[in-house]
């Protein structure tokens, strides 16, 4: 997750000591203008690599940092959110459990015993292989419980962020209708 969020993280951050350091102050329509390229980039791309690939390219150069930093801490929780969702795809499902099952009791198969015309010593069974199966199968499901709790309360964050960052971006929007 870090490596695809990096270069816009890393843009926000630069832009935001650059406007600070310079002491400069932000223009106001520019800074209305990259409000609009950045909401407009979350309509136009089917994809957060190419929604993170168009605003890392932006220029954030005299946009009031107040806007970089509300975008920043949403993206940060985006990409903790986005971290959590990778891992859980990588958590087994049931079918793994099944497949899993197959291949412990197809590991003791003994070809000798396939011959025989009631092929009882065929398979040798492992319960000690099948529980350990069984076992790696609950824990994983744990950590599936684990990982969809920790995104609800990214989730939580999330929102209350984008609340945060209504506020500023009223306050610019504001501001900009006043001075339009």
């Amino acid at each position: 997750a870090e490596k695809i969020f990096k270069p816009v993280i890393q843009a926000f951050d630069e832009n935001i000591s650059e406007n600070k350091a310079n002491d400069s102050t932000y223009d106001i329509d520019k800074t209305i203008r990259v409000i609009h390229e950045i909401d407009q980039a979350i309509i136009n791309n089917d994809n957060l690599e190419d929604y993170l690939l168009k605003i890392s390219k932006q220029d954030y150069r005299n946009v009031a940092p107040e806007v970089l930093e509300a975008r920043k801490k949403l993206l940060q929780t985006t990409m903790e959110i986005y971290a959590r969702q990778t891992k859980l795809k990588d958590q087994p499902d049931y079918w793994d459990l099944i497949r899993e099952y197959t291949l412990a009791a197809g590991s003791g198969i003994n070809p000798a015993g396939l011959a025989s015309p009631i092929p009882t010593d065929a398979i040798q069974f492992d319960p000690n292989l099948s529980k350990k199966t069984y076992e790696n199968y609950l824990e994983s499901k744990k950590v599936s419980e684990e990982v969809k709790g920790e995104i609800r309360e990214l989730k939580t964050k999330l929102l209350k962020q984008l609340y945060e960052y209504s506020t500023v971006y009223y306050k610019y929007y504001d501001e900009w209708d006043r001075v339009c």
